[in-house]
Order: structure tokens, then C-alpha cells, then sequence
């Protein structure tokens, strides 16, 4: 995967999407939403990793890469432009909310790769422009048919109010790096906010909290296994809410692969055909559901 870099500052973000299973699997699932004619809004851009993508895929697409840090624009400016973006793609410098204003915002620093997060109350927080989707579509001069977003936390307070009938009226799929722990720290739900989006009609297609999760565990073996798949792993959790509340659950865990794409070439022929009981511990828990559902 060709990386663009304009200097050596966003080579290590950048290199994180080939090394890092929670990265990939988000660059993954951008990859498979991205078509001919993508118009791209890309919140949070940061130095322009998923614009660069999306305009060196296909030269019929567009980008408004809107980002608040003033050290990461000039460098998003230039890595757009060197992915074939003259004409092509729009750099906005400020942060999106729920309508045009300003935003209280930090800077992460050297260290935290210059991104910038919401700071109300702090007195060394500094006033960025503030810009709602309405005013960015304008802005764009197109509508969008892929939303990235990936602000830092601030998700719960953005993606509410016009902005949700906003991405209603767009119809565009909506990548959304959603950061749960940043938003409960803050007294926030992200549940909620998954709810609210749903409701509205919007239904984000990545969440890589799973892989996360996964990662700060080390399960190891299972991060293996599910790199060998274009499609990022994930945990379904069922519950069946038919005994007393004061009764303990009874918890059924199973583990499913559709298919095993390093054993087709090492295992020898007479056992291919038992790669298909691989996903048979996911399938009796969900057949046990499926049942529950029945009786």
C-alpha cells in the first residue's frame, strides 16, 4: 500500500495503517466504500491519509478535507496536492459542530501528532472556526457520498440537532471512528449517541472499538487470524433477557472464521474439507439465539 508522505512527521501515523489491526481495519472498510465517483468529506483529516487514498483510487474524485490543527494543514495541503489533488481537492482549515461558530480547542503537541480535541473552560484553549455540515456541503460545492469523521471525542456533540438531517438528506455512508472512552471520560454516552444515529436514520459502517479492545487484551492468535480477511473482526454480543433480574446469567461464547485464507495452501488436501466447521462455535451460539427466539 503506497503511503504519500510530505515529510518525515506524519510517517509514523501514516505507517500504523499497514502495522496496526484496529488502523487497517478502518482502512480497509474505507477502501471497500470508495468508488469512481467518490465525493469525499473527510472531518478531521489530520495530514490526509484518507483524501490521498481516495484521490490517487480514481481520478474522478473529490475531497474537502476539513482539519483545526494549524501544524497538520500545511502538511495535509501537500499530501493531498502530491496524490493528484490540483483541482480536485479543498482544505478547510477549522472544526466541525452542530452549527458555525467557534470551538474551544488544544493542541496534542509534537508528541500527540498535532491533533487538536475540544477544550471548553480550559484558558489556554485556543478559538478555532467552527463550520456545520449544512455550511460544509456549500462549501464543497458537491454532496457527498462518503463521510469520514474522526474528531477526538467530540462526535456526541457534532453529530446532533440539523447535522443529523443533514446526513439523512445526503444518504452518504458514514465512517465513524468512534473514541467510547474519550466520550465517557467527558460524562458522555457513545451508546447514545449510536442510538441517535439510528434513529436519524444513519447507520455507521466502521466502529474498530472491537479490534481495540482485541489489541489492549493481547489476543494475539485471534488478530492473526482475522487479518486474513478483508472484512475487520467483530464481536456480536445477543442477549436474551428471560429470567429474573437477580438470577446470573448464563454466558455462551463461540469463535467463527468463514474461511481460513492460509489453509487452502498448507493443510494437506484430505482435511481442506473440515475448514468449513471453523465457524461452528459463532453458529451454535447464534443457532441457541435463533431457538430462544422460537420457543
Amino acid at each position: 500500500r503506497a503511503m504519500l508522505l510530505h515529510h518525515g512527521e506524519p510517517g509514523r501515523p501514516f505507517a500504523l495503517f499497514a502495522r496496526d489491526p484496529t488502523q487497517e481495519a478502518e482502512y480497509d472498510a474505507f477502501c471497500r466504500l470508495l468508488g469512481r465517483h467518490v465525493r469525499l468529506l473527510d472531518l478531521g483529516a489530520h495530514y490526509g491519509f484518507f483524501g490521498a487514498v481516495a484521490l490517487a483510487r480514481s481520478p474522478e474524485a473529490r475531497v474537502l478535507a476539513v482539519e483545526p490543527s494549524p501544524a497538520a494543514v500545511p502538511i495535509l495541503r501537500a499530501n493531498l496536492r502530491l496524490a493528484g489533488g490540483e483541482g480536485r481537492a479543498q482544505v478547510l482549515a477549522g472544526a466541525v459542530g452542530a452549527r458555525d461558530g467557534e470551538l474551544a480547542m488544544l493542541a496534542a503537541g509534537p508528541a500527540g501528532e498535532q491533533y487538536m480535541f475540544a477544550a471548553a473552560g480550559r484558558p489556554d484553549a485556543v478559538r478555532m472556526t467552527q463550520y456545520c455540515l449544512a455550511t460544509l456541503g456549500r462549501h464543497a460545492g458537491w454532496t457527498p457520498t462518503l463521510v469520514k469523521c474522526d474528531i477526538e471525542g467530540y462526535e456526541t456533540a457534532m453529530l446532533a440537532g440539523a447535522n443529523l438531517s443533514v446526513l439523512a438528506a445526503w444518504r452518504a455512508p458514514l465512517l465513524l471512528e468512534l473514541h467510547r472512552a474519550w466520550i465517557r471520560r467527558e460524562g458522555g454516552d457513545p451508546e447514545a449517541l449510536l442510538r441517535r444515529l439510528a434513529a436519524a436514520g444513519d447507520r455507521p459502517l466502521q466502529d474498530s472499538d472491537a479490534a481495540a479492545e482485541v489489541s489492549r487484551l493481547g489476543m494475539g492468535s485471534f488478530m492473526a487470524v482475522a487479518r486474513g480477511s478483508e472484512e475487520p473482526l467483530r464481536f456480536i454480543e445477543l442477549r436474551y433477557n428471560g429470567a429474573a433480574k437477580d438470577k446470573a446469567p448464563v454466558v455462551l461464547v463461540g469463535k467463527g472464521i468463514t474461511f481460513d485464507t492460509g489453509g487452502i495452501s498448507i493443510k494437506p488436501a484430505p482435511e481442506m474439507d473440515e475448514m468449513k466447521f471453523d465457524m461452528c462455535g459463532a453458529a451454535s451460539v447464534l443457532g441457541t439465539f435463533r431457538a430462544l427466539g422460537e420457543l
